[in-house]
């Protein structure tokens, strides 16, 4: 009887000890709505077309009018803005480690490594350096503007890649936190995965007056309070340009005193129209959402 008792418990254990392991399980599972879990079935499938087209196979954009609009905003020539990106992404490479370590503690990733992340990312930035050298410094610009599709494509394949080495419940918390939030979209819809695609190759908006921190520089007031008390700071402002280049959404994304932060929101309310966010896959202005640092400094 004894042993039928001690039996009986050691069998209890280990169904507690199972049960303990199973609901450990459940728990850590990610947890994802209808509407997002579809629209994330939507992105996969973009992955999966987009990823079997090789960059050669991507045209280049030949849109006249939009390609001057863009070219407005390299002003340095061809050769120092060929450097300037070189160096951008030999910067961005040197950078890779700390920025899976930054990817895995932002989006929460329990079973990818840093050491994975990071090969990604170092594979694709030399990828991008290639692109720059076959395009070279001699009429850089226009001619970097026209590759913007491969350059786009090019991040598309690196989506897929990081998609490739998560594992799925890795790579939905990946999902929910860079790939999702950045795109505009009304409470409950899914995303479309021509959508997910434009989010690559639009052209980000642009301010129509030129230098966005020169008219900061020259338009923001210094509030007397802030004066009186010493009150400095960077104020981090988030706005959505919208259709028609007007700005909507003007809000506080990391404030600090109060009338700094008022300052801030008034400015940018006043900033006359951008040129809209544009996308060649569907020729059409879209909506964007932007943010801009105004740093108040007393000297």
């Amino acid at each position: 009887m004894a042993f039928v008792i001690s039996s009986l418990k050691k069998k209890g254990f280990m169904l507690l000890l199972c049960f303990s392991m199973l609901s450990g399980r459940v728990f850590t599972q990610v947890s994802i709505c209808r509407t997002d879990s579809l629209s994330y079935e939507n992105y996969l499938q973009m992955l999966d077309e987009e990823s079997k087209i090789p960059v050669s196979e991507i045209p280049e954009d030949e849109n006249p009018e939009h390609l001057k609009e863009q070219m407005a905003k390299y002003r340095d020539g061809d050769r120092a803005t060929y450097n300037w990106r070189c160096e951008g992404v030999k910067r961005a490479d040197e950078y890779a480690s700390r920025y899976a370590v930054d990817v895995i503690r932002y989006a929460g990733l329990r079973k990818t490594g840093a050491n994975v992340l990071e090969g990604v990312f170092r594979y694709f930035y030399d990828m991008e350096i290639r692109l720059l050298e076959e395009i070279g410094p001699k009429k850089f610009i226009h001619k970097y503007i026209m590759a913007a599709p491969k350059f786009a494509h090019l991040n598309i394949l690196k989506e897929a890649k990081l998609r490739e080495v998560m594992d799925r419940d890795d790579h939905i918390r990946y999902f929910l936190k860079y790939i999702l939030p950045v795109i505009p979209r009304s409470r409950g819809q899914v995303v479309e995965k021509d959508e997910f695609k434009c989010v690559h190759y639009v052209r980000l908006p642009l301010f129509a007056q030129g230098n966005l921190m020169e008219w900061i520089s020259k338009n923001v007031v210094y509030p007397k309070d802030a004066i009186q008390n010493n009150w400095e700071g960077k104020i981090v402002i988030g706005f959505t340009v919208e259709l028609d280049g007007s700005l909507s959404n003007v809000h506080v994304i990391k404030g600090g005193a109060y009338s700094l932060n008022v300052e801030a929101v008034r400015l940018m309310k006043s900033a006359p129209k951008f040129i809209p966010a544009w996308c060649p896959l569907h020729q059409q202005n879209v909506r964007r959402d932007l943010t801009v640092t105004i740093s108040f400094n007393l000297q």
